[in-house]
């Protein structure tokens, strides 16, 4: 199986958990428990697998070229998320994640081919209009354009520190979240 696909399989997987808050499965206390704990886990793993102290086997396969020796996806996504759910409320949060989960992958198969380090005008657009869809499902039109806004930015163009590429899914959630309490607050929302 294409190491793309099963990264982005994974990524979509972490939808369950603000799907099963929606549906009653998970209370808003345990969401943020998983994601706390999940976080720790990542830190754990990413420190093991940078000090050379554990190989990740056949899952360093879904590592990119640029996570090889700094901080991979997968601890950022968790980062990313453990602030929102920590943060704003599940009202905000939610479409928060969905846009991580859910948007982010289905934008990286229009963007198929490696990750340029800033993307095509296209791309941006798909970004968009994918993450206004799903946050306009939980927040008025205004809050759901700038939480696209705030998602369009943080996909457009990732940040480097240090000489690490830093992944975006470190900053979809919290931009998407400060968008859409940006665009509450313009409306008189609070």
């Amino acid at each position: 199986m294409d190491p793309e696909f099963e990264r982005r399989l994974v990524h979509c997987s972490g939808a369950l958990v603000p799907l099963g808050y929606l549906q009653g499965v998970l209370s808003w206390q345990a969401v943020q428990l998983l994601f706390a704990g999940c976080s720790l886990c990542a830190l754990g793993i990413e420190w093991a697998r940078l000090s050379d102290r554990v190989d990740l086997g056949p899952f360093a396969a879904m590592l990119r070229e640029y996570e090889h020796d700094g901080p991979a996806g997968y601890l950022l996504y968790f980062l990313g998320t453990v602030v929102v759910v920590w943060t704003v409320s599940p009202t905000i949060a939610v479409p928060s994640l969905l846009v991580l989960m859910v948007a982010d992958p289905l934008i990286g198969v229009v963007c198929s081919g490696g990750t340029p380090p800033s993307k095509p005008p296209h791309v941006l657009a798909a970004m968009f209009v994918v993450s206004w869809l799903l946050a306009i499902a939980f927040v008025g039109p205004v809050a759901a354009i700038c939480g696209a806004i705030g998602a369009t930015i943080a996909d457009g163009k990732k940040p480097v520190v240090f000489g690490h590429v830093i992944d975006d899914n470190l900053s979809i959630p919290p931009l998407v979240a400060v968008g859409i309490i940006v665009g509450n607050w313009t409306v008189g929302v609070v």
